[in-house]
């Protein structure tokens, strides 16, 4: 049994350099294997199932648009006669679209493999732990714990690898317009899981990570529904997504944070980490960086609850962060997650009761982040 416990058990900070260079490693991995994934399983159901790009009202020209209204004709006489005689540009941009829409839906493909994943294994070692589940004192019960589950191991290592593979992923792809909010989410959330794994608080990190993942996995699912053209489900998801992210990650989350500002000096009791920081200084810079990342996850609420607004009121959930290379490359922008709803497709991505959301010009300006 000694032997079997040895083997469960592992020291929690034995040699951080090797940790260092198995993070590395796992983040290259998970890059490869996005890509393999991406190419061999999700593009392909993506150019399958993905609702195809309508030539309707953004592909008619403006000029066409305009001339037809001042000469008396009805605008949708001119939609219908652009859709027919489509220009060599206008093809171009629709199969740059499609391609654009099959592209994000295996994006959002791998968030949801690598999400439901890290979901069901942080629920599962949650579980097994002694606050669960919310019993917050217990976080520094025999503070600190100098071995620790392997799987705990093994779960923060993957975890802070998947975010560095985020960090590359970020800069390899089409700059969005909140590029800099999600670099800093990331540096934040590699600072906190890093921190939080050297000086033994791996209860408050597990507990921090899991409650963080599942609300990704119902924003890519209802980002998948969408590009699919499964409306009603998308909105369904979106609606469950949103109740999920106020109730964990504000609510459980606020009471991660109270508990490592004032439950720490009362339940636990240490002085100096062999680092050299006393607990004050390792606190309140874990203290920070929580409070930062609580302050990111603020703002991107309430730009949530303006696509929450428009699904209420009718013109359904539709995110509109868009790539500033499409941006360039056309006079309407291609957005990021928008798909074929009624057959109105703006920016790349259709959005229902498309007549609603204004002229192009103020849809490339409006932003909605994902978590």
């Amino acid at each position: 049994m000694d032997v079997l416990e040895r083997l469960r058990r592992t020291p929690a900070t034995k040699n951080l350099k090797v940790d260092v260079v198995c993070i590395l490693l796992i983040a290259t991995g998970l890059t490869l294997l996005r890509e393999i994934t991406m190419r061999l399983l999700l593009r392909p159901i993506g150019a399958k199932y993905v609702v195809s790009v309508s030539p309707d009202e953004p592909t008619t020209s403006s000029k066409t648009q305009n001339g037809a209204n001042g000469n008396g004709a009805s605008s949708t006489g001119a939609v219908a006669k652009g859709s027919k005689t489509l220009s060599k540009r206008e093809r171009r941009r629709l199969q740059h679209l499609q391609r654009h829409n099959e592209s994000r839906f295996a994006e959002q493909g791998w968030s949801v493999l690598y999400y439901t994943f890290a979901s069901l294994v942080g629920l599962y070692i949650s579980v097994h732990q002694p606050w669960w589940p919310m019993n917050m004192k217990e976080f520094w019960t025999d503070y600190p714990e100098l071995t620790i589950d392997a799987l705990i191991k093994y779960y923060y290592l993957v975890q802070t690898g998947f975010y560095v593979h985020q960090m590359i992923v970020l800069h390899l792809e089409a700059p969005r317009k909140d590029h800099w909010q999600m670099f800093s989410h990331h540096v934040i959330t590699i600072g906190l899981q890093t921190a939080s794994y050297a000086v033994c608080y791996h209860r408050v990190g597990v507990a921090v990570m899991m409650l963080l993942d599942p609300c990704d996995v119902l924003l890519s699912a209802a980002k998948m529904l969408r590009y699919v053209g499964f409306q009603t489900l998308c909105d369904i998801f979106f609606g469950l997504f949103l109740l999920s992210w106020l109730v964990l990650r504000h609510v459980l989350y606020n009471c991660v944070l109270y508990s490592v500002m004032f439950d720490n000096d009362l339940y636990s009791d240490v002085g100096t980490r062999k680092s050299g920081l006393s607990k004050a200084t390792i606190t309140h810079i874990l203290i920070a960086m929580l409070a930062v990342l609580q302050c990111i996850l603020l703002m991107w609420f309430v730009m949530i609850v303006k696509v929450a607004y428009r699904v209420v009121t009718g013109s359904g959930a539709a995110d509109t962060r868009s790539d500033d290379e499409d941006e360039d490359e056309f006079d309407s922008a291609s957005t990021e997650d928008e798909v074929v709803s009624n057959g109105a497709k703006k920016n790349g991505r259709a959005v229902a009761n498309s007549a609603l959301e204004g002229t192009t010009k103020e849809a490339r300006q409006r932003t909605t982040i994902k978590s």
